[in-house]
């Protein structure tokens, strides 16, 4: 797997970094080598992805191409761990949009995690 570029972080590596000051200094454009991904392209997918903040807690990712739709696994964390709503909320979509603006077909994404002991889905569409 090759190493995201320098960074792209923007020092959000697990999700439990996860702020909106950090969420704010991240930079998608710096992950503009992407542009143009398709859906379909396994390893592009997954090493965009990881790229992104909060990539190294992304642990399984599917992709249904017909309705152009990924889905991410989030690694199980700590409860405790999972920023407040809101920045979490936030951090998902500016995930999405990023990917929206690089990867071609995709329509929607979904977020799978675990919050407050109970598992949770949120899906962001284009």
């Amino acid at each position: 797997e090759e190493d995201p570029p320098e960074g792209t972080r923007a020092g959000i590596d697990h999700l439990s970094d996860l702020t909106q000051d950090s969420l704010d200094h991240f930079d998608c454009a710096a992950l503009s080598e992407y542009e143009g991904t398709y859906l379909g392209d396994n390893s592009q997918m997954t090493n965009f992805f990881r790229a992104m903040p909060t990539g190294e807690d992304m642990e399984k990712f599917r992709i249904d191409g017909a309705l152009g739709h990924l889905m991410v696994n989030y690694a199980a964390i700590a409860n405790e761990d999972l920023p407040p709503n809101s920045v979490l909320h936030d951090g998902l979509r500016a995930i999405a949009a990023c990917g929206f603006q690089n990867v071609q077909n995709l329509n929607a994404v979904s977020f799978l995690l675990n919050r407050d002991g109970k598992p949770q889905s949120i899906t962001v569409n284009r």
